[in-house]
């Protein structure tokens, strides 16, 4: 792995408050770099799906794109706010015993 240095420019107080999490949690900032980087990753939604697969033992060769996964998400015949009204009169007839 090639580890690259580079500069970004974060707003102060950010900055000092992470510094000092990472202090109360490691207790020192020696290995700021790594938790920035581990943080990149969490932040990184594909990096964490592979990381994800491959402790399940899964190989993936191609994720999909968000239009992708858009256009195969299922659809439903009637919106959640019927479906839920429906629960609710079936319970309150059962409470109630109608």
């Amino acid at each position: 792995m090639t580890v690259i240095k580079t500069t970004i420019n974060i707003d102060e107080k950010v900055w000092e408050e992470f510094k000092r999490a990472v202090n109360s949690k490691y207790g020192g900032s020696r290995n700021l770099s790594k938790i920035v980087e581990e943080a990149i990753r969490n932040y990184n939604v594909v990096s964490m799906l592979r990381g994800s697969a491959k402790e399940l033992g899964i190989e993936i060769t191609e994720l999909p794109s968000s239009s992708e996964v858009e256009a195969k998400r299922p659809t439903v015949d009637e919106g959640s706010a019927k479906v839920i009204r429906g629960m609710r009169d079936e319970r309150e007839a059962r409470v109630l015993g109608q």
